[in-house]
């Protein structure tokens, strides 16, 4: 299924897309950012967190199987 969400993605060693995940919405997304750039940005500098509006593939369990647009 193609859809459009809200995803936050975690970058490694400046732009090495490591992780994303699909929110419920863009505060959800800004929620979960700021908390993981509070926890784990403390003791790792190069990670980047960031949320973005993007069209993505999903499976029949809701894993994105492929990012459309970037």
């Amino acid at each position: 299924m193609t859809t459009v969400e809200f995803v936050l993605l975690l970058f490694m060693n400046g732009s090495e897309l490591k992780e994303y995940t699909v929110r419920d919405g863009m505060s959800e997304c800004l929620k979960a950012k700021r908390m993981a750039s509070r926890q784990l940005t403390a003791t790792n500098r190069s990670t980047r967190y960031a949320c973005k509006k993007l069209k993505i593939k999903l499976d029949d369990d809701n894993n994105i199987i492929e990012i459309l647009n970037d």
